[in-house]
């Protein structure tokens, strides 16, 4: 059964999630690979590591902004009484960038 994640959710789980990117010379690179984790409701996590070992793709996945390559990301109901899948931004999930400068459009207002 599938439902719209609401705040009726038990966990987020990435299984087997892999995400690939083409190089400039056509090559396939992997930016992450084979990653499974569930993060319950109320539990908190970090991602630590060095630059480049793939932190910022997988937030970019679970928010939506990237597709994985490979494996599923999905929020999933109390007991997994229902699955929605994520495939695209949505407001079930937010992200704040470390620079938010960056992040926003300098040339649109509030409004």
């Amino acid at each position: 059964m599938r439902q719209i994640a609401g705040t009726d959710w038990s966990a987020l789980r990435l299984a087997q999630v892999g995400k690939q990117f083409e190089g400039l010379s056509g090559q396939l690179h992997n930016a992450v690979e084979a990653i499974d984790l569930d993060i319950r409701r109320g539990d908190f996590y970090c991602l630590l590591g060095p630059s480049g070992c793939g932190k910022s793709t997988i937030l970019n996945l679970v928010a939506g902004f990237e597709k994985p390559s490979t494996g599923t990301i999905e929020i999933v109901g109390p007991g997994a009484a229902w699955r929605a899948p994520i495939e695209a931004p949505g407001t079930d999930r937010s992200m704040i960038f470390q620079d938010a400068s960056a992040a926003l459009f300098p040339w649109l207002n509030v409004e």
